[in-house]
């Protein structure tokens, strides 16, 4: 399965996928005590396939003393890409795929 992903994908073509945040609104302060919760939506550009497109993402993140980690993700059209559907049995999947994020980011 990840072979054929390589391939429709042209990933010898294409070998990097770029997310690039260009802005960060905190919709949650982090909460106080030893583990503070926070949310935030970041917008940014997806460089994926050689095309690049606006994207926007909701993160939901932990902070543990200097260690922030979130997690986020996003739907994108495979068609805004310039990506060929793959088959099966004939049947393109479909147009619509969900990008998930992890971040882990450590203070310095």
């Amino acid at each position: 399965r990840d072979s054929n992903a390589l391939t429709y994908l042209e990933a010898g073509k294409f070998p990097k996928v770029c997310l690039r945040v260009d802005t960060v609104t905190v919709l949650k302060k982090p909460t106080g005590g030893a583990t503070q919760q926070g949310q935030a939506r970041i917008g940014g550009v997806l460089t994926f396939h050689g095309v690049t497109r606006p994207v926007s993402l909701l993160l939901n993140g932990q902070l543990t003393g200097d260690t922030l980690t979130a997690d986020g993700q996003f739907s994108v059209l495979l068609s805004d890409f310039q990506v060929k559907r793959p088959e099966l049995l004939f049947v393109p999947i479909t147009d619509s795929i969900t990008v998930s994020v992890h971040l882990n980011a450590i203070a310095r």
